[in-house]
């Protein structure tokens, strides 16, 4: 994990986010959930197919890490933005992916929350 460069969170809830995968953890190849009974993919993946290759989540939505994700989105605590984006910047090896596109938000919660959580970390 990249350092803090704001004091948009203290080093122990940055220290027990929770990795999306660890090892003997299975997640869905397309759209990243956790799976419990099923290989590969997911039901809901193989009954409707994606358009597009595969999803890698930087972190399991869970513990400090969904408290974390929650305070960006919906308390407003957008000098979190800058850390979630260094954290994928630094998570992400250009070398293995053709292209990455961040997941468009709803025009709704955009509106509702006077900011694009998405477009922030993008």
């Amino acid at each position: 994990m990249p350092a803090m460069t704001t004091t948009a969170a203290c080093r122990q809830c940055l220290a027990s986010l929770s990795a999306a995968a660890g090892p003997g953890d299975a997640s869905c190849a397309t759209c990243g959930i956790a799976l419990i009974s099923e290989e590969g993919q997911c039901l809901a993946c193989r009954e409707r197919p994606a358009h597009f290759d595969g999803n890698e989540s930087l972190f399991a939505y869970r513990g400090a890490t969904r408290d974390l994700i929650r305070a960006y989105k919906f308390d407003g605590r957008l000098t979190l933005s800058g850390w979630f984006a260094q954290a994928l910047a630094a998570q992400l090896d250009p070398c293995d992916h053709d292209v990455v596109v961040p997941a468009p938000a709803r025009t709704a919660g955009t509106r509702r929350r006077g900011y694009d959580h998405i477009a922030l970390i993008a």
